[in-house]
C-alpha cells in the first residue's frame, strides 16, 4: 500500500485521543500496510481495513471499504472470532465523534490525571448526549467504553440464593465435568467456603467505626461480603461496581482475580472475566502495591490472548465438558503457581489499603 491515503478526502489522521489508562491512537498511513498483517480468518471481511487501536488493550478499528461513507467498527481481539461492533456509521462522522470527546479528555489523558480530575456526572451526560446525536444509539456501547462505563457501571440484578437441593446438583455436575485431579480440591475449597462463611462478621454499613470493629483477620473477608450485598441489592439499593468508592472497586477486582485462579487457574479466569473487567486489574493491583502480580498478569493476559484461537471451537461449544477439555495444554497452566505465591499477600495488602486510604472507602 502506498503512503496515499487509502480512504477517499483524508489526507493526515488526526492527533491520537488519550483518556485516562486508555485512547485511540491513529495510524500513520506510511504503516498502514505494516499494519494490516495478522488480520485474517473466515470471520475476517478482506474490506476490513485497520486505521487505529485501542491503545489500552490493543483491540483494531477498522473501516468497512465496503459500505457507503466507510463505516468504522471495532472487535475484541482474544476472542478467536472476529465479532464487530459499530463505532460509527462513516468515517466522516467517526472523525467528528472523536472531535467530540476530545475536549472532555484535556486534562484527564493518564491514569494519575482522570483519578484526580474524574469526569463529573454532567459532563458524562452531556458527552453521551451529544455523541448519540451524532451517532444515532447503536454504537454508543463503543465510546461508553471509551469513557470508563460499561457492564462494570451497571447495577447488579437483585440476587435470589438457589434452593439448596438445586445448588448441590449443579455442583455435582460441575464436579462430574472436571478432571478426577481436580475433584477433590473443588470439593475441599466448598468445604473451607462454607465453614468460613458461617463464621463472617456480617456488616451492613462500613463507616469508620465499624471497620474497626473486626479483627483484621476477618476483615478483607467482611469488606468482600460487604461488596456483594451492595452489588447485589441485600443491602440496601443495588449498586453497580463502578459507582461504589474507589477502594471497594479495587478490593472487588484483586479478589475475583485471586478467587478464580485459585479455584481454577488463570485458564479459568480468563475463560470466565468479561475484557471490561481485564482492563481494570492491572491499575488495581498496582494500587495495592502488587506490581510484581500486576507484571505477571500482563504477561499471563497476552499468553491468553495467544491462546485463543486454540480454545475457540471449545467456547462454541459452550458446555462444562468442553471447559474442562480445553484445561489440558493450556499454556496459563504455568503462571498459576507462582501467581498464587504472590496472591498469598493480596488479603494484608487490602487490609493495608484500607487502613491507610479509609477515604476511598466512603460513601
Amino acid at each position: 500500500m502506498s503512503s496515499a491515503s487509502p480512504i477517499p478526502g483524508i489526507d493526515t489522521p488526526p492527533p491520537d485521543l488519550s483518556y485516562g489508562y486508555g485512547g485511540i491512537c491513529f495510524i500513520p498511513l506510511d504503516k498502514m500496510a505494516e499494519m494490516q498483517i495478522g488480520y485474517s480468518g473466515s470471520d475476517w471481511n478482506p474490506q476490513w481495513l485497520v486505521v487505529a487501536q485501542d491503545s489500552l488493550c490493543g483491540d483494531p478499528i477498522f473501516v468497512d471499504r465496503s459500505g457507503p461513507g466507510f463505516p468504522v467498527l471495532s472487535a475484541p481481539h482474544g476472542d478467536g472470532v472476529w465479532n464487530a461492533t459499530p463505532v460509527a456509521p462513516s468515517w466522516q462522522v467517526f472523525l467528528a465523534a472523536v472531535e467530540t470527546v476530545r475536549p472532555f479528555t484535556k486534562g484527564r489523558e493518564y491514569p494519575v490525571a482522570l483519578e484526580r480530575s474524574p469526569l463529573t456526572e454532567t459532563e458524562r451526560v452531556q458527552v453521551l448526549q451529544s455523541l448519540e446525536d451524532l451517532l444515532g444509539p447503536e454504537p454508543l456501547d463503543y465510546w461508553r467504553l471509551l469513557l470508563g462505563q460499561s457492564d462494570f457501571d451497571m447495577p447488579m440484578a437483585p440476587h435470589t440464593p438457589l434452593p439448596p437441593e438445586e445448588a448441590e446438583r449443579l455442583m455435582a455436575e460441575a464436579l462430574a465435568a472436571l478432571p478426577p485431579e481436580l475433584r477433590e480440591g473443588m470439593r475441599e475449597i466448598e468445604r473451607h467456603a462454607r465453614e468460613e462463611a458461617a463464621s463472617r462478621p456480617r456488616v451492613t454499613s462500613l463507616n469508620d467505626d465499624a471497620w474497626r470493629l473486626i479483627p483484621d483477620e476477618r476483615l478483607d473477608a467482611a469488606v468482600m461480603a460487604y461488596i456483594n450485598g451492595r452489588a447485589f441489592s441485600q443491602i440496601g439499593e443495588p449498586e453497580s461496581l463502578a459507582a461504589l468508592p474507589r477502594g471497594f472497586q479495587i478490593f472487588h477486582l484483586s479478589f475475583i482475580l485471586e478467587a478464580e485462579v485459585a479455584n481454577g487457574g488463570f485458564h479459568q479466569f480468563f475463560w470466565n472475566i468479561p475484557g471490561q473487567y481485564l482492563r481494570q486489574v492491572p491499575a488495581a493491583l498496582q494500587a495495592l502495591g502488587a506490581n510484581e502480580a500486576a507484571v505477571m498478569f500482563e504477561q499471563a493476559w497476552q499468553v491468553a490472548d495467544q491462546d485463543s484461537p486454540r480454545l475457540a471451537p471449545f467456547k462454541a461449544d459452550g458446555s462444562l465438558q468442553a471447559f474442562s477439555a480445553s484445561y489440558r495444554d493450556s499454556p496459563l497452566n504455568a503462571f498459576d503457581d507462582p501467581f498464587m505465591a504472590l496472591a498469598a499477600r493480596f488479603p494484608a495488602l487490602r487490609v493495608e489499603y484500607l487502613k491507610q486510604r479509609i477515604e476511598q472507602f466512603r460513601e
